[in-house]
């Protein structure tokens, strides 16, 4: 009987460790808020009425975990805020990351970019995120 407590004893502490280790946010990298605006290369708009940016980190990973992929939609000037890696609007990872443009008009990937810039493995596009509030210019080719 008295091993049985021991036992049970043991099991609540053990689990009580693993809930207490799961209570943290689960992100080991830091990230900062950043605005920007997505232009072609002469500045002039892309006319897509919806645009989203992926920022693909190429930070090595920490604690076992890869920074995940952030995300962020663009306005139809062009701009973007409230970039979100972990949380909502939590912002970049420092550091550097390849941008992949998904550019649809009504569902349907339009030509209004270079096909390249739709995938991470193929995108020529590498911004650098180097301090909080940063603002990013990002530039396109017309097709």
């Amino acid at each position: 009987m008295k091993y049985m407590w021991t036992y049970r004893l043991f099991t609540v502490a053990a689990l009580s460790l693993m809930l207490v280790g799961c209570g943290g946010s689960g992100n080991p990298f830091d990230s900062v808020p950043v605005t920007g605006k997505v232009t072609y290369e002469d500045g002039s708009l892309i006319p897509v009425s919806g645009m989203k940016l992926y920022f693909h980190c190429l930070v090595p990973p920490k604690d076992g975990l890869h920074p995940r992929t952030a995300a962020v939609s663009v306005g139809s000037d062009g701009t973007f805020k409230d970039v979100t890696t972990h949380k909502y609007a939590d912002g970049l990872v420092f550091g550097q990351h390849k941008v992949s443009i998904d550019c649809r008009e009504n569902g349907t990937l339009t030509k209004k970019i270079p096909k390249q810039y739709a995938t991470p493995t193929t995108t020529p596009l590498i911004i650098e995120v180097t301090e909080s509030g940063q603002v990013l210019e990002i530039k396109v080719p017309k097709p």
